[in-house]
């Protein structure tokens, strides 16, 4: 048994290609292999709750102040942690919900595509 943290789309095909995968199959699955942590910043309680249920819907989850769903504290940080599938899912998800998010949904997809050059 190995376990790796794959880090790039080609380490990960070159990982699975030794299954004797298609590569139609390869791409499909090199981004439910890539895990990450995205730091949005700061934004208002409103709009870290509603974050925090749209990345729990697409299986990812975010870390967010411990008052934030009590709306206690004025901002709160929104941190990341999913999957590049879960979160380009999630960049698609925010950009159909209101002004803020749609924001923040062009901006994580705008990243994610820079880092990760992927076929969908």
């Amino acid at each position: 048994m190995k376990i790796f943290q794959l880090a790039n789309p080609e380490e990960v095909s070159k990982i699975l290609a030794t299954t004797g995968a298609t590569l139609a199959g390869i791409k499909m699955m090199q981004a439910k292999a890539i895990g990450l942590t995205v730091d949005l910043g700061e934004v208002s309680c409103s709009l870290g709750n509603i974050i925090k249920q749209e990345v729990l819907s697409v299986g990812a989850d975010a870390a967010v102040h411990e008052q934030t769903s009590r709306c206690a504290v004025e901002k709160t940080k929104v941190v990341l942690v999913g999957t590049l599938k879960q979160l380009k899912i999630l960049a698609k998800n925010l950009q159909k919900n209101v002004a803020g998010l749609s924001k923040i949904g062009e901006e994580l997809e705008v990243e994610l595509e820079k880092k990760f050059r992927l076929n969908d």
